[in-house]
């Protein structure tokens, strides 16, 4: 399926940006065709010179299923706990001094 974006129109999907700003990561569910599972689509969208782009596109976009975005959530997660372990943070406590 094919979305025009208007640039002068805010966005509606739900996002989520990183890197200050420089690259916004854009979630949308929408149902697949019948032989196909995978319908959470994502949308990489970045906001810095060409030179400095991970993506020759303004936005580049894949849909994943249901499992896989379960999967890639809890490595997510597991990735941020280990990031809190080594430096010295746990979540939902005080910082360790």
């Amino acid at each position: 399926m094919l979305h025009i974006i208007d640039p002068n129109v805010p966005d509606p999907r739900p996002a989520i940006e990183l890197q200050e700003g420089r690259l916004t990561i854009l979630f949308r569910v929408e149902m697949a065709p019948e032989d196909y599972e995978d319908d959470i689509h994502l949308a990489f969208r970045e906001d810095c010179p060409k030179e400095f782009r991970m993506f020759e596109a303004d936005e580049v976009s894949f849909a994943i299923t249901a499992d896989e975005a379960r999967r890639m959530a809890q490595l997510l997660q597991n990735a941020a706990d280990e990031s809190d372990v080594i430096r010295g943070k746990f979540p939902g406590k005080e910082e360790q001094v």
